[in-house]
């Protein structure tokens, strides 16, 4: 049982290709936050969570987590599956109209996507990495 928690822990990838796991997720963040303080940028966190509890399953957070990580900056955003419904997004060296950018971008990809999918959105400007794990 101890080292199932402990190769969990380690883990870098969560179930879905190129999705960070929630602690790779947390530490890379912090190492960015530091980074983002120090000049004075801003970061972002985005939830992202399907409003249908009929539709919250598997293969529909898979689509849109496939769909953000073809929308957001390779090798500069982070993006992970937060529980089983959640995706939340890392945005840094971005401002609201970036941020309010990139979540229309995405709102465009996923309507290509599916036909209808109700999606719901928030984005707080975070500064410490508590403001990341305070998130529900």
């Amino acid at each position: 049982m101890i080292l199932k928690l402990k190769v969990k822990d380690l883990e870098k990838y969560a179930e879905i290709p190129n999705l960070l796991s929630t602690n790779e997720f947390i530490s890379q963040a912090r190492v960015l936050l530091t980074g983002s303080n120090r000049r004075k940028e801003h970061s972002y966190l985005l939830k992202i969570k399907p409003l249908d509890d009929k539709t919250t399953n598997k293969s529909v957070i898979q689509s849109v987590a496939n769909i953000a990580l073809d929308t957001l900056r390779v090798n500069y955003d982070l993006i992970t599956k937060y529980g089983n419904e959640q995706l939340l997004i890392f945005l840094q060296n971005t401002n609201k109209e970036g941020t309010d950018v990139f979540i229309e971008r995405l709102k465009e990809n996923i309507k290509g996507e599916f036909l209808t999918i109700p999606v719901s959105f928030e984005a707080t400007l975070v500064d410490t990495v508590e403001a990341i794990q305070k998130t529900n």
